[in-house]
Formats: C-alpha cells, structure tokens, sequence
C-alpha cells in the first residue's frame, strides 16, 4: 500500500499543474503528521524500485484508475474492517450493466440513461468530432510497413481477430467499450480486448478523480427561517419550499465527482455501486484524445495503453432552485446540479437530479478559444455555435 500511495505521489507531483497547487496548500500539523509516518515507512530501496518500473515502462503509466473510498471513523482513527466501507472502484458494475449517457443528438437517453453504446456509434461519431479531434487507427489488419506488426499484433491473435479491421470504425466502437470498462487498448498486452480491466484482479476502469470535488446530495433542507426580505430563506419561505421538501425526505443520498475517464458519476452513498454516469457533449469530443497508437506494438515492453486526460475535473455545485425549466409548464422547485470542466475544458453542464434515478440534462456551454466559438447543446440536443464578436 506504501508502494502504491508514494507512486501516486511522485505522478501526481510531477504533474506541474499540481505542483503549482500545492505551493498554496495549508496543511495542519495532523496532515503533516501523517506525511511523515507515510514518508518513514518508504524505504529508499523502495523508492528505488518505484523509479526503476516508470525508467523500465513496467508499470503502465497511462494506466489511471480512480478510487473513491467510504471508511467509518470512531473517535480519533479510521475502522478499516467496518462492514459499512467501501471502495467504489471495486463496487463498479460490470461494463455491459453501466447505465452511462449523454446528450447525443439522434438518441434519447432517457429510456433507459444508457445511450453510450457501440450501437449507437454513428451518433457518437459526430459527437467526437465536434472539437476537430479524430479517432486513431489503433488496431489494424493490414499492416502500415510490410513486415512489420505494429498495430497489427492482435489481428491474428486473443477474442477479436474477427472484428479488427482497417480503418477507424472498430476503433471508435472500441473506444465506447473501453470507456465502458473493457480492455480494448489492452493494459495487460494479451489481446483480450472484450475482458473487463482489471489490476491485481479487481476491477480498474473508474477513472481518476483529480481535481474534482464530491458533492453529496440527499433530501432537501434549505433554510426556511429569515430575517430579511433580502435572502434567499425569504424566497423559499414564500414559494412553498417546505412542502416541496417535506415531498422528497426519502430522497436518495447520491455523490456526484468528476473522473477524468469524462464523466460525472453517480454514486449510492449507502452502498458505493455507481447509479449513472454522466458524459458532457463538449467532454465527450475529447475522448479521441485517450487513442496513443504508438502504444500498440510488440516492441515496448508496454504493448498497450492510452494517454491520459483531463475529462470532467472541476468540482460540481448544488442549488434548490425555483424556475420554469424547459420540461416545466409553471415555475418549481428543482435541484440542480452545475459541473464545470476544470482542466477538462472551457465550459459547464446543468443538470436537473431532482430526481436522481432520473436526471434531465438541461444545457451544456462551451468556450472554444481555438475556433473563437461559444458552443451550446440545448435539453433537445440541439447544438448552437456563436461566433466572438471583435471589439
């Protein structure tokens, strides 16, 4: 475990972004405490070893898993082998019973919040190509230099011989099941590109949560109680919030968090099994971006692998929220959700999780600095491009 934590660590250290993060950080003397214990117990031989796996491309630095864990604390320490914990990596459904969805024009996830799927791969085409990013011809069949295997490793071996093809089509439907949970840019260099990912034999295809913060959303009980006519407890009072809360105690507690694998998920507080995940429109044109098809030969001892992203970084907000939305016809109570991007993007999602087995994507803006475009997907996944105006 030692191992484990001082190689995030150095990765996340080495990372200038956050390097520049923690100049700022206060830490209380606890915090550091506990630094300190972790640091002596990391041998420099250790240490040595940690360096020479990322000199020897034995570890597959591509290779980001997210964790996301719940721990019971009594009093002063943490009860590890409480039956309440759990590590939502390892509670993730299997990749076909995800429930992962966006706002693709053609498709409606409302029917069953799963329409990132590989048989809608023609809609989702158009969804990656919104930013001018382009899939990567990963597997081949064919090979680029006579002679040569390249990309061509597993068209003659492991469980897809049959659907690897030239071109970019088995690519794209690979990168929907990779982002899924499957193991199609193959981590572990067999082939089995339809086996679930995995390390240490658990399960690893929840992405890293880096920047972004939990947010944890149960029943409502916004204040009521003013004092003024100026604040917001005034306009509740006024709008029946109450009663609208008093509806929705037995509300579902859900954390929301951005991973980095581009999506929002929705995880069961109780339980830790992820409920949804969300993937923006404008987060889900970068995914391309994860398709190295430098990784996929058989002379690095590596033989698999992707490039890492930013996806859905920034930490989301809640708000009770009294308005006529677009499903609405008077003015309600909703709680919404805002998600901004962070280091994913320019730009911000609105969901409405009033309910939270069936959230409504109300619209998603973003700021493209390269075209000089402020794009917008709608609640009917209509796309809107404004050009900058000059000054």
């Amino acid at each position: 475990d030692c191992m484990k934590k001082a190689f995030n660590m150095y990765m996340n250290i080495a990372d200038d972004v956050y390097r520049n993060q923690i100049e700022d950080l206060e830490l209380s003397d606890e915090m550091k405490n506990e630094i300190l214990v972790l640091a002596s117990e990391i041998s420099e031989s250790k240490m040595e070893k940690i360096h020479k796996l990322i000199k020897d491309q034995k570890l597959n630095t591509s290779n980001y898993n997210g964790s996301l864990s719940k721990l019971k604390r009594e009093r002063d320490k943490l009860n590890e082998k409480d039956t309440s914990n759990w590590n939502a990596s390892e509670k993730m459904p299997d990749p076909s019973a995800r429930k992962i969805w966006g706002a693709i024009p053609g498709t409606d996830y409302t029917t069953d919040y799963n329409n990132f799927v590989e048989s809608n791969y023609t809609a989702i085409d158009t969804m990656m190509g919104l930013l001018g990013n382009s899939i990567g011809d990963y597997h081949k069949d064919t090979a680029t230099v006579s002679g040569v295997v390249g990309n061509t490793r597993c068209s003659s071996k492991g469980d897809s011989t049959s659907t690897i093809a030239d071109g970019t089509d088995d690519d794209l439907k690979g990168l929907i099941s990779f982002v899924r949970g499957l193991d199609y840019f193959d981590y572990d260099g067999d082939c089995k590109l339809n086996e679930i990912r995995k390390s240490d034999g658990k399960k690893a295809y929840l992405g890293d949560i880096f920047h972004s913060e939990m947010v944890v959303v149960g029943a409502p009980g916004a204040d009521t109680a003013f004092t003024s006519q100026n604040q917001e407890a005034y306009w509740r009072s006024i709008n029946g919030y109450d009663a609208w809360a008093s509806g929705l105690q037995d509300r579902p507690e859900r954390i929301y968090v951005g991973g980095n694998d581009g999506m929002l998920h929705s995880i069961d507080s109780k339980t830790g099994v992820e409920k949804w995940a969300f993937i923006p429109p404008f987060v889900m044109s970068k995914l391309p971006l994860v398709i190295n098809t430098g990784l996929n030969n058989d002379l690095a001892k590596t033989k698999g692998g992707t490039n890492a992203i930013y996806g859905v970084d920034g930490s989301p907000v809640v708000h009770d929220m009294y308005f006529k939305s677009p499903y609405d016809k008077v003015e309600k109570w909703h709680t919404i959700l805002m998600v901004p991007f962070g280091r994913g993007g320019n730009g911000f999602t609105v969901l409405d999780v009033t309910n939270p087995d069936k959230p409504l994507h109300l619209y998603t803006v973003y700021n493209n600095h390269i075209k000089n475009k402020v794009m917008v997907m709608n609640h009917l996944n209509v796309l809107s491009q404004y050009e900058y105006i000059d000054d």
